[in-house]
This record gives structure tokens, C-alpha cells and sequence, in this order.
């Protein structure tokens, strides 16, 4: 049970609540529901592979968890001082597929 509750505060369904109304906003009930199953399988998937062989994954590239989780913070923050040093920036949407990003 905490093995879930871990994996759940991870992905964070809920903050992606709102992305995903405003995305699907417009769209019909069973496009809606075709696009909230493709992307839960993807999610499930995506955890399931990386659960079963993330280890394996980072020996066979010899990284460390240590040099994984400084890599991280080194992408947070470059990422968080763009986001500080320019303009607001608007992107287009693609009409692709929105639920496998």
C-alpha cells in the first residue's frame, strides 16, 4: 500500500486535471474517453517498464543514483532560471495526439 501511494504522489493525477480539460475542451464525450484511456495505458506503462528494469537501465549506463539526482536538479535549475529571465512565452498547440506527450 505504500509502495502505491508513493507511485500515486509521483505521477500526480490531479495536477494534470486541469491541462487535461482545457486540452480536451471541445471534444466529443468518446474522443474524451478514447484520449483518457491511450494516456493512462502510456502512464501505467511508462511505470511498470521503468519499476521493473530502472535499475538495470542505469547500470547498463553505469549512472548512479547520487549523479542521477544531481543531474536533475542541474535540468531544474536551468529550466527555473529561463523561466525567470524572459518574457512570457506563448507556444501553439499541435493538433496531434494530447495523450502521449
Amino acid at each position: 500500500m505504500t509502495y502505491f501511494i508513493q507511485l500515486l504522489a509521483i505521477m500526480n493525477p490531479f495536477a494534470v486535471i486541469p491541462t487535461f480539460i482545457s486540452l480536451t475542451q471541445g471534444m466529443s464525450s468518446s474522443d474524451v474517453k478514447s484520449i483518457l484511456r491511450r494516456a493512462t495505458f502510456t502512464g501505467l506503462l511508462i511505470v511498470v517498464v521503468f519499476t521493473l528494469v530502472g535499475k538495470y537501465i542505469l547500470e547498463a549506463f553505469n549512472i548512479s543514483v547520487a549523479g542521477l539526482r544531481v543531474g536533475g536538479g542541474v535540468i531544474l535549475m536551468v529550466i527555473a532560471i529561463d523561466m525567470l529571465g524572459e518574457e512570457v512565452r506563448t507556444k501553439r498547440l499541435h493538433s496531434g495526439d494530447i495523450a502521449v506527450v
